[in-house]
């Protein structure tokens, strides 16, 4: 109940070319973001783990990023992005009862996600989508790489009023 809004200047260059149906793009960008919220666990005198939210840092974010997206068939749509960052916090947490704790964490990292859509004139769709985020350091850690794929099969009924899907997730 306590935690306050986190506020983030960001600013952004880049560049889209759309020829046809695709579109491509690329830019850079800078966020920088105060009152950060952080998951802190802490030990308390009577050996009692806390882990609660706080605002506690300062981020700052820049990196640089592309996407694409192309129809290379009239029923299938595939998109791609990549994005490659340097994230830096800077923050401290003092618990009611212990010492100070430095929350600051200095991370280059990656992440991908691609998403493939197709969609037939029987009202039948097929979507995967692909995600992948490499490893990061984070204030209190290390968070190691991790990736999921998401499917979903759905076809529309009752004269496109009603939709029936299938979805896996891992």
């Amino acid at each position: 109940p306590d935690l306050e809004p986190e506020f983030t200047d960001a600013f952004e260059s880049g560049y889209v070319y759309t020829p046809g149906k695709s579109s491509y793009y690329a830019g850079i960008y800078y966020r920088y973001t105060s009152g950060v919220e952080e998951r802190i666990s802490y030990v308390t005198q009577d050996g009692i783990t806390i882990t609660e939210p706080r605002n506690l840092a300062e981020r700052k974010a820049y990196g640089a990023e592309t996407n694409i997206s192309i129809e290379p068939l009239k029923w299938w749509n595939l998109s791609a992005n990549f994005n490659f960052y340097r994230r830096q916090t800077e923050g401290t947490f003092i618990p009611d009862e212990g010492e100070v704790q430095d929350l600051s964490s200095d991370t280059w990292s990656w992440d991908t996600r691609i998403n493939s859509r197709m969609q037939w004139d029987n009202n039948l769709s097929f979507q995967t989508t692909f995600f992948y985020r490499g490893e990061q350091e984070t204030t209190q850690g290390i968070r190691k790489p991790f990736y999921m794929m998401f499917m979903s099969i759905s076809k529309d009924v009752l004269k496109r009023n009603g939709t029936i899907s299938l979805n896996i997730r891992d």
